[in-house]
């Protein structure tokens, strides 16, 4: 009986008062440069949702991260670059774990801290990740703003790929037909417009599962 007592001691002690968390920073147009639809300029409310929804991706790629695969371009092989993401798992929309804070309007946006109190699961899984042993890689990425405020997801993809192709430049010398492995998003990603590009800055952290030579020419 007394161990049992123990046991369950044990385990309240790891899940009471758990409070780990992560935060991103992040900010919405209330008057893009561009507007391809909706109203004109963006309401609050409707900015708030644009960036909790931005939010929730940019956590969700640091709790859980990435698989990917790789196909770099060859012009002598008339081989076109592909890259493609799929998310480990997802925050579910309207996860009351998800808090807005620090929220301001400043020149035209609206800026905002978003946090997320981590489960232990997750956070465990972070803590798999944090280990120097698995390579860490920094990229940026860039997307049209003419085309609308969807290139910001661009944008981001494209950081998470030159930061993979940053890593792989350095320790690949000959050219692979394909890469596949795994990415965590480190840090908060960074958004800023600069000569009409969102341009997106992001550290990762990656695991590369298979490479596949090309045999024959």
């Amino acid at each position: 009986m007394k161990n049992i007592f123990l046991c369950i001691l044990f385990i309240f002690s790891l899940t009471a008062g758990y409070s780990e968390r992560l935060s991103v920073n992040v900010w919405w147009e209330l008057e893009p440069m561009v507007s391809l639809k909706g109203e004109y300029p963006v309401p609050k409310d409707r900015a708030v949702k644009n960036l909790l929804e931005e939010a929730r991706i940019f956590l969700s790629s640091m709790i859980y991260g990435y698989g990917f695969i790789y196909t770099p371009s060859d012009k002598t092989r008339k081989i076109k670059e592909v890259f493609v993401l799929k998310p480990a798992a997802l925050i579910k929309w309207g996860d009351k774990r998800l808090e807005v804070t620090d929220v301001r309007q400043e020149n035209k946006r609206l800026y905002a801290k978003v946090l997320y109190h981590l489960l232990e699961f997750q956070y465990l899984n972070r803590e798999a990740w944090s280990s120097s042993a698995i390579a860490v890689s920094a990229g940026m990425g860039t997307g049209n703003v003419f085309k609308g405020s969807g290139q910001r997801r661009v944008s981001f993809k494209n950081a998470i790929k030159d930061a993979v192709r940053n890593y792989l430049r350095t320790r690949i010398y000959n050219k692979p037909r394909e890469v596949s492995g795994e990415v965590i998003v480190w840090n908060s990603p960074e958004v800023t417009v600069n000569k009409g590009m969102y341009v997106t800055t992001v550290r990762i952290k990656l695991r590369i599962k298979k490479v596949v030579p090309y045999r024959i020419f």
